[in-house]
């Protein structure tokens, strides 16, 4: 507006014509120039100071949130997220076991009871559970506190990986099917050498 009028004063000057006109709309438009440079930064003042307050009022509520929410009955699925990786170390061990294992026996998990089964499938060792099982009193001579140590080391590892309470069974048909040892958390349960 103040440059339309200093335009039009110069025009109305070289036509000769009367220029109060366009005096006057030059200070009005110096007027609201003077007048919007001094209220402008009072009202970008006051919109920053209420953005700060509600940026504050709403960072309040969320703390306020998820105190509350730590407090709830939902765990916005830290539960379920904690079960599917225990449930994926739970597999990735049963594969480990089964890879180590495969040529011994079949190892099957049950979930449920958190056992960890190993049926001996491989002829020899059968035999020598049988024989064992009829003269318990050969166990040094078949190397069977050293078989334990290692199914007692192995149970040690499912605790490391797994944590506690969980089993390690071995089987054998002997002639029926029998737990020959049971192993929670590295300490011997059921061990059927008395």
């Amino acid at each position: 507006m103040i440059f339309l009028s200093i335009f039009s004063f110069r025009t109305a000057t070289y036509k000769n014509e009367s220029r109060v006109l366009f005096v006057v709309l030059g200070l009005i438009g110096v007027a609201f120039f003077v007048y919007g440079s001094v209220t402008t930064p009072k009202y970008a003042r006051i919109q920053t100071e209420t953005k700060k307050k509600l940026s504050q009022k709403e960072s309040e509520k969320a703390a306020h949130l998820s105190s509350h929410a730590q407090n709830t009955v939902f765990d916005d699925g830290t539960a379920k997220k904690q079960a599917a990786a225990q449930k994926l170390h739970e597999r990735n061990v049963e594969k480990q076991l089964k890879s180590e294992y495969r040529q011994t026996g079949n190892l099957t998990f049950n979930r449920r009871t958190k056992t960890y089964s190993l049926t001996i499938t491989d002829r020899n060792f059968i035999k020598a559970m049988t024989y064992l099982k009829q003269s318990p009193s050969q166990a040094n001579q078949l190397k069977w506190p050293r078989t334990v140590n290692n199914f007692k080391v192995t149970s040690q590892s499912i605790k490391k990986s797994l944590g506690k309470g969980y089993t390690l069974q071995i089987q054998a048909a002997i002639p029926k099917t029998e737990t020959l040892l049971r192993i929670r958390d590295g300490q011997v349960i059921t061990n059927f050498v008395k």
